[in-house]
């Protein structure tokens, strides 16, 4: 019986270390990311994995980030909830500098001066980003600024400067009203079945690239113009009224 007893205590102290860490993780691996009262910004992320936000997360300072990303081969799943900034300052609500790979999805983005900012160089192309599924409004600058990614099914209304900022990228299925320059800029990259109304500047905008290619969107009310079209971009079946 000492012997049995033994093993019994030893089963149950090995199962007690496994809890403490699953504690901190989703049920599906995820790690959980929400605001607390110790909480402090930015949240720094400097481990490959994936992300789960619990709860809102709200900052109340100027010029400081909410999520920094500092590692390759992360997903950051906002689960429905918001990252909402001060709305004054330089402050971005999720930023990556020169990393791959980093997938965004399933939430709210506000009031900072980026919503998300996921840039890389010359030096680190074909970063391999997605964003999915975000609605970034309300920000000083630019919803969304994005190299080298994918960006579709995401929303950027109201920003104070461009709704979308799309660098050798591909945007697909996104709408962009009432932004105050342009709701998509496009840079040697591809833009399809985007909704973009409203917008102080152009609806979807080449600026001065190339190798564009602009299909089946909608656009109607840019102050500017619809769709800016330049010698050397392709532009098919688009709906300007």
């Amino acid at each position: 019986m000492k012997g049995k007893s033994k093993i019994q205590l030893a089963l149950w102290a090995l199962l007690f270390m496994v809890a403490i860490p699953i504690s901190a993780y989703g049920v599906d691996g995820q790690i959980k990311i929400g605001q607390t009262a110790g909480t402090t910004f930015p949240i720094t992320i400097n481990e490959s994995g994936s992300y789960v936000l619990t709860s809102n997360l709200t900052v109340t300072t100027g010029n400081v980030k909410a999520i920094n990303i500092n590692a390759d081969n992360v997903t950051l799943d906002l689960n429905g909830h918001g990252i909402y900034g001060p709305g004054t300052g330089t402050g971005i609500g999720i930023y990556a500098n020169n990393r791959y790979n980093i997938t965004i999805k399933n939430g709210i983005v506000r009031e900072f001066y980026y919503g998300i900012c996921l840039y890389n160089d010359g030096d680190h192309k074909g970063a391999g980003h997605r964003i999915e599924g975000i609605q970034a409004s309300n920000n000083g600058l630019y919803g969304i600024y994005v190299c080298y990614s994918t960006v579709t099914n995401c929303t950027a209304n109201n920003n104070g400067d461009r709704g979308i900022y799309a660098f050798k990228s591909i945007v697909t299925n996104c709408t962009a009203n009432y932004n105050g320059s342009d709701g998509i800029y496009a840079y040697r990259s591809a833009v399809k079945g985007c909704n973009v109304r409203n917008n102080t500047g152009y609806g979807i905008n080449m600026g001065s690239g190339c190798h564009n290619y602009i299909y089946r969107n909608a656009a109607s009310g840019n102050s500017a113009g619809q769709i800016y079209c330049q010698s050397g971009n392709t532009c098919v079946d688009n709906a300007t009224f």
